[in-house]
């Protein structure tokens, strides 16, 4: 029986706006400047703790990064609570995975508060075994120690799974482990999966 990995920003939601806005206002309150391509590229492999870390490494401000993450927290929960829409097919391919007695659990870099108040809004948290936060575990998806411990309380091997994902990193680190991959295409990543062949699907409505 195949096991489905689902990571959760920019695959099973479309919420990566959501955490570039949120830099954009801390940079703007900081009176702070990086190029919204220099962002993308530094900040995309990277958790939002570990982004904060960044910028006051970088910039030496002297705000700390409980402060920066105040300062937006309340319009990422607003963000995630309400606003935030699934990925064009998601459910659907989560309902059609779950007639077809697949399992499915979530791997994400974001919290367990924040994905599971999501995934409940959109109908999607009671199809699932778990919510794995990276976070939470203290854990990275450049390592393969996640996905190991994913796979061993799943009770599933490396072969019998699949990974939805939108980052490179976290393919490569699934790969390794001979994890077969499906990447969510989009602009800012379409060019390194194309060079690392991955397969791709823009949205889900290409496997209901």
């Amino acid at each position: 029986m195949k096991t489905i990995l689902f990571d959760l920003d920019d695959t099973l939601i479309e919420s990566m706006h959501v955490w570039e806005d949120a830099v954009i206002r801390l940079f703007k309150k900081m009176d702070l400047y990086m190029s919204m391509e220099e962002a993308r590229q530094i900040f995309f492999t990277m958790k939002f703790s570990e982004v904060l870390t960044y910028i006051k490494e970088r910039f030496h401000t002297k705000q700390d990064e409980a402060w920066m993450f105040n300062e937006v927290n309340e319009d990422i929960l607003n963000q995630y609570a309400y606003h935030i829409e699934a990925k064009k097919g998601a459910l659907d391919y989560i309902k059609k995975c779950a007639s077809e007695n697949k399992k499915m659990a979530v791997l994400t870099s974001n919290t367990r508060a924040l994905s599971e108040k999501v995934l409940d809004r959109l109908g999607m948290l009671e199809y699932m075994e778990n919510v794995y936060s990276a976070d939470e575990l203290k854990m990275s998806k450049r390592e393969v120690d996640i996905y190991e411990y994913v796979l061993k309380d799943l009770n599933t091997t490396a072969e019998s799974a699949i990974v939805f994902e939108d980052s490179m990193y976290a393919i490569n680190t699934a790969r390794s482990l001979n994890i077969e991959c499906i990447g969510l295409v989009n602009p800012n990543n379409q060019k390194v999966f194309e060079k690392n062949h991955v397969k791709t699907i823009v949205d889900f409505t290409e496997l209901c």
